[in-house]
């Protein structure tokens, strides 16, 4: 990810568009990094206890 110019940010103080939009990408970024990580240690432990069951 390129890093977010933080001067632009401090000089544009009536643009807050841009801003919403790039919390919102990255908000979703986070949130699906998230949901995958969960789903695969779920995955993972479901493995896990299937193995050990058989």
């Amino acid at each position: 990810m390129r890093g977010i110019p933080r001067r632009m940010k401090r000089k544009h103080h009536g643009h807050r568009t841009p801003q919403l939009k790039w919390k919102l990408m990255m908000w979703v970024a986070v949130i699906k990094m998230m949901m995958t990580l969960v789903t695969v240690t779920i995955n993972q432990d479901n493995w896990y206890r299937l193995n050990i069951s058989v």
